[in-house]
């Protein structure tokens, strides 16, 4: 994957600006949720165009939608293997109520395995504590999804 990020873009600026003020939870739990809503319209504007169906993307997981984008070819490799990460932390922040920090081992690991930061043209000690790279992290796949759903190929039926 070749692409060169800054998060001081406006647009990522803008989107970190958000999860400031959250708390440690809400920022995984909420950022998540946000690239789920982008999987799922990423979806829909690459699959055949049949509203009646539409509804179903709705049943799926996270993982579900994010396997089904990479199987369309929609995203690649990496980005699936960013976002699984990303899914992983928020479910460990939703269903531990006493987890209140991305500090904690497991969690920390995760951030720093997030690949999408190795692309991003920063001084290294912007990405010091793994909250950052989480947050960044969400801020540069919602630029990446948005771009890949104005831009994506719908599929026709035969």
């Amino acid at each position: 994957m070749k692409i060169s990020i800054s998060v001081k873009d406006r647009k990522i600026q803008e989107f970190l600006g958000e999860f400031q003020n959250e708390s440690p939870r809400a920022a995984a739990v909420l950022g998540s949720a946000y690239l789920d809503y982008l999987l799922k319209k990423l979806l829909k504007s690459r699959l055949v165009k049949d509203r009646s169906l539409f509804k179903e993307l709705d049943n799926l997981t996270f993982e579900r939608r994010l396997n089904l984008c990479y199987l369309t070819g929609i995203i690649n490799r990496t980005v699936r293997d960013d976002l699984k990460k990303i899914n992983w932390i928020r479910n460990k922040f939703a269903h531990d109520i006493k987890l209140n920090t991305f500090m904690r081992g497991d969690i920390s690991n995760e951030c720093n395995n997030l690949q999408i930061i190795n692309f991003v043209q920063e001084e290294e000690s912007f990405f010091e504590k793994p909250r950052d790279k989480y947050t960044a992290a969400i801020a540069i796949y919602t630029t990446i999804l948005k771009k890949r759903i104005k831009d994506c190929q719908r599929i026709e039926t035969p």
